[in-house]
C-alpha cells in the first residue's frame, strides 16, 4: 500500500501531520543514504591512491585495512538501521492503519454524539418551554401570594378591631353581669316577698273556701247525701279524746270541716273527713285518708274527701291508690271506691 492511498484513508485533520512525519523519516533515510554514498567515494580514491602508492605504503596497508573493516562495519550497522527504519515504517503503517479504524469508530460515535446532542436539543427546547411555563405560573403564584398577604393583612387588622370590640362588649358584658346580679337580688327578694304574699293568700284562699265549704256544704254534697250539716266539734271532742291518743286527736282537730249525712243509696249515715286546699296535692290527699281514718277508729263512719279549685297530678295518683273521693268545682270522683274501702256502704 503507497504513502498517498494511506493518506487518503486518514481523517482531513490527520493526513498534514502524517505526511510531515513521512517526510521527516525520508529526509532522514536520505542524509544516511547520503553519508554512504560519501564514505564509497572516498573509499575509491583511497582505493586509488593505495594501488598508486601500494608498493611505496605497505607501511600503511594495514592502517587500509582497518579503515576497510571499519567501512564494512558501518555498512553492515547502516544495513541493520535500514531495516530497523522498514520495522519503523511498518510499524508506523500499522498505527495509521489503527488510526483509521479509531477514526471510523470515532465517527460512529460522532454520529451517535450528534443524535444525542439533537435530543438533547429537543429535550432542552422542552424544558425552556417547560420552564416559561413554570415561570409564568409561579409568577401567578406570586401575585396570588402577594393578594394572600393584603387578604391576611386586612384580615388581622379586622381581627384587631374584633379584639378591641370583643373587649369592649366583655367590659359591657361584665357591666350588665354586674347589673344582672344586682337585679336578681332585687327579684330574689321580690320573688321572696311574693311567695309570702302567695302563702298569705293561700292561706286566706284556704280559709275562705274552707268557710264556703262549710257554709254551703248541702251544695256541695248534696247530690249524694241528703240531711247534709256541719258536724260541730265540741260533739265530738269527748268520744274522740276517749278513742285516740293526743297526737291522733291533733291530727282530726286540724281536719277542715266534719260533714254528716245519709247516703242517698242505702239511707246509712256517712260522715266527710274534709280537706280543703285551693289546689289539691297529695298531701291533702294523705291527710284527709289518714284523718277518716281515725274517725273510724274512734266510731264514725267516715269517708276521706279532698276538695279544692284545682288538682295536682300528684293528688289524682294518690287519690287512686288509697281510695280518697276528690272534690273539684261540685265535680267529684271516686266515691264508690272510697265508700268500699271505708266499709260504710
Amino acid at each position: 500500500m503507497s504513502y498517498a492511498k494511506i493518506l487518503q484513508r486518514l481523517p482531513e485533520e490527520w493526513r498534514l501531520p502524517v505526511l510531515e512525519a513521512l517526510e521527516a523519516l525520508k529526509e532522514e533515510l536520505q542524509e544516511q543514504f547520503a553519508i554512504r554514498r560519501e564514505d564509497v567515494r572516498a573509499f575509491i580514491e583511497t582505493q586509488k591512491r593505495f594501488e598508486a602508492r601500494l608498493e611505496a605504503h605497505d607501511n600503511r596497508l594495514t592502517r587500509l585495512e582497518q579503515t576497510v573493516a571499519g567501512l564494512v562495519e558501518t555498512t553492515a550497522r547502516l544495513v541493520e538501521e535500514q531495516k530497523e527504519h522498514n520495522r519503523r515504517l511498518e510499524r508506523l503503517e500499522e498505527i495509521t492503519a489503527r488510526l483509521v479504524q479509531v477514526q471510523e469508530e470515532h465517527n460512529e460515535r460522532l454520529t451517535r454524539l450528534e443524535e444525542t446532542v439533537a435530543q438533547l436539543v429537543e429535550t432542552t427546547r422542552q424544558l425552556v418551554k417547560v420552564q416559561e411555563e413554570h415561570n409564568r405560573r409561579l409568577e401567578g403564584l406570586e401575585e396570588a401570594q402577594r393578594e394572600h398577604n393584603r387578604r391576611l393583612e386586612r384580615l388581622e387588622e379586622a381581627q384587631r378591631e374584633h379584639n378591641r370590640r370583643l373587649k369592649r362588649l366583655e367590659e359591657a358584658q361584665r357591666e350588665h353581669n354586674r347589673r344582672l346580679k344586682r337585679l336578681e337580688e332585687v327579684q330574689n327578694e321580690h320573688t321572696a316577698e311574693l311567695k309570702q304574699i302567695r302563702d298569705k293568700l293561700g292561706s286566706l284562699e284556704g280559709i275562705v273556701l274552707e268557710d264556703h265549704y262549710r257554709r254551703r256544704a248541702h251544695s256541695f254534697f248534696g247530690r249524694w247525701l241528703r240531711n247534709v250539716r256541719v258536724v260541730e266539734w265540741s260533739k265530738l271532742e269527748g268520744q274522740l279524746r276517749a278513742s285516740l291518743t293526743p297526737d291522733e286527736y291533733g291530727k282530726v282537730a286540724d281536719l277542715d270541716a266534719i260533714i254528716q249525712g245519709i247516703w242517698q243509696d242505702t239511707g246509712k249515715e256517712i260522715w266527710i273527713a274534709l280537706e280543703v286546699s285551693a289546689t289539691v296535692d297529695r298531701t291533702d290527699v294523705e291527710r284527709a285518708h289518714e284523718r277518716a281514718a281515725l274517725l273510724r277508729k274512734a266510731g264514725w263512719p267516715a269517708v276521706p274527701v279532698a276538695a279544692g279549685r284545682a288538682t295536682t297530678q300528684g293528688a289524682l295518683r294518690e287519690a287512686e291508690g288509697l281510695k280518697v273521693v276528690l272534690l273539684q268545682n261540685g265535680r267529684a270522683s271516686g266515691w264508690q271506691e272510697a265508700l268500699q274501702a271505708a266499709g260504710v256502704l
